[in-house]
């Protein structure tokens, strides 16, 4: 059935593209041009966008992020529906996605799949450490585990971002309907090395399991930086903490520095800097980063795409807490 799925793919995409390509004008205008407006971070709706298509694809539970992005004005779920329709028909027919969403750890899949691979790899190994009690989401954009993956574990979430990122975030999450009254909002800069504090005053015990979330956000950083925050989320660690983290090569680094995409990025005050060199070994960089920060590795996944030229990033398990 897959090979039929493709033949419909391919002949309802000719016909449908006029329409795709209005979806898909939808979406970008708005994510772009309507987050520049609202000065919030255009790169969190490539995200929330992602996990809405995964939740409607049947590839990954992200209800929060289905309900979210319907209300979002950043966004458009009728501008998605749009674009992916023959790819909807397609995973139809064979039943399961042929090109988009690809979410097997496993597979060489394309960089368009970035999003839903990150995810599905995040969500795995956030669920071997649904035992904490704890989580701190840094840099959380529009990141909606808080709202059901956490929310069913009964565990108590900060999200850690700027004031007007946070604002932005509220007032969408109470138009969705979505609960959270057990999401604190820390409102701060996490790469000013005051976040720790205002983390406590809001009443993170550093003596408990945690799970810290570093997801989207290093490649925003300098390695110094990354560093630096590494170091404070595991001067915070009770036993058995973990961060997960994404990094990405300096082959992803350099595609978002081209001119043409620096200059849609600087529309929202983004910068892509930091990226790691994984054309040799993968790990060993990642083992240098985590030494330099006093962390250890744990798990390590690698994104290899369907193309020559090495991985393009890397989802790693940061061991910040003794062992209980």
């Amino acid at each position: 059935m897959r090979a039929v799925a493709w033949i419909v793919f391919i002949v309802l995409q000719i016909i449908w593209l006029p329409v795709s390509l209005f979806g898909a004008a939808l979406v970008g205008y708005r994510q772009v041009q309507v987050s520049r407006r609202l000065g919030i971070s255009q790169t969190a709706i490539e995200v929330i966008n992602g996990r809405a298509t995964m939740e409607a694809f049947g590839v990954g539970a992200h209800p929060a992020s289905a309900q979210l992005a319907r209300v979002l004005p950043n966004t458009s779920t009728r501008g998605l529906y749009l674009a992916l329709l023959p790819l909807r028909v397609a995973r139809f027919v064979a039943g399961q996605p042929i090109m988009y969403p690809l979410t097997d750890p496993g597979e060489r899949v394309a960089a368009t799949n970035l999003v839903p691979w990150r995810t599905a790899v995040f969500d795995r190994l956030l669920d071997q450490h649904l035992d904490a009690t704890q989580c701190v989401v840094l840099g959380a954009g529009l990141d909606t585990r808080a709202y059901d993956r956490f929310a069913r574990a009964s565990v108590a979430v900060w999200e850690v971002d700027t004031a007007p990122n946070s604002a932005f975030k509220k007032a969408q999450v109470d138009r969705a309907g979505l609960d959270r009254e057990h999401v604190r909002y820390v409102e701060t800069d996490f790469a000013d090395d005051s976040w720790p504090e205002s983390l406590r005053l809001a009443g993170f015990d550093a003596t408990k399991k945690t799970v810290w979330i570093l997801e989207g956000v290093t490649l925003y950083l300098s390695r110094d930086e990354v560093v630096d925050t590494l170091r404070l989320a595991g001067s915070l660690s009770g036993p058995g903490s973990v961060l997960l983290m994404d990094l990405y090569s300096t082959q992803f680094v350099a595609m978002g520095q081209r001119p043409w995409a620096a200059r849609i990025l600087a529309l929202t005050g983004e910068q892509i800097q930091y990226g790691v060199d994984f054309q040799t070994d993968p790990e060993a960089p990642v083992r240098e980063l985590l030494g330099d920060a006093g962390l250890s590795v744990g798990q390590v996944d690698v994104l290899v795409p369907d193309r020559d030229g090495g991985a393009l990033f890397a989802v790693v398990e940061c061991v910040t807490g003794t062992a209980p």
